[in-house]
């Protein structure tokens, strides 16, 4: 090969940096369209409507209040959850969430508003608090309100199946078959990391 042909090929393997500046630079533009177009972070339509105030006449209306220490129950409209709604801003809002801002102010992101009475429909912020999913669920299950087991909406084995399945010798296929669920849901059966609410409770220290 000529050095004229080797000093060709070397070129040809030489990546072009016109492009790849032409690429940069595009895609730097494409970065800032995107930030330009950005509007940020959103207000809370809730902390928006408690600072007008027929907006929060409007709601304290709708709540029959009784002793401070007391439900207040929310006499709007209820949604099957059993929680109160209210509209304000053109969006339907949580009727605990809007008492609790109104009165304790915003809520942190990622936190929701617990009941500390049990009462969905309950808007006196004296029984409002601000907590994480992960307490929220703690509280349910605490209070049994947890679907779990064959409560599950989902469920489709019962408490006896699981009682018969941690008792029996067969192979997890044999049981997979048997009560029309996979081997995984088996093995976590077997290992106790599935219905344990059916375990029985170990019992204390005798002294």
């Amino acid at each position: 090969m000529t050095k004229s042909a080797q000093s060709c090929a070397r070129d040809n393997a030489r990546p072009d940096l016109r492009d790849t500046t032409r690429a940069v630079i595009m895609e730097l533009a494409q970065i800032l369209t995107r930030a330009a177009n950005d509007p940020g972070p959103q207000p809370d339509p809730i902390e928006l409507s408690v600072q007008e105030p027929s907006d929060l006449k409007r709601f304290w209306v709708k709540v029959r209040k009784g002793p401070r220490n007391e439900c207040w129950p929310w006499q709007g409209s209820i949604a099957c959850s059993g929680y109160g709604t209210f509209v304000a801003r053109r969006k339907r809002l949580l009727a605990h969430r809007y008492a609790y801002v109104a009165a304790k102010g915003p809520i942190a992101p990622g936190l929701l508003v617990l009941h500390s009475c049990d009462n969905p429909a309950c808007v006196n912020p004296r029984h409002l608090r601000a907590g994480s999913a992960a307490e929220n669920a703690a509280d349910r299950v605490k209070r049994n309100r947890a679907q779990c087991g064959e409560r599950h909406y989902a469920a489709i084995l019962s408490e006896a199946d699981v009682i018969a399945i941690r008792a029996s010798r067969d192979t997890r296929s044999v049981l997979a078959k048997r009560y029309g669920v996979g081997q995984r849901t088996i093995g976590q059966i077997k290992r106790n990391e599935s219905w344990k609410h059916l375990l029985p409770k170990p019992r204390g220290k005798i002294r």
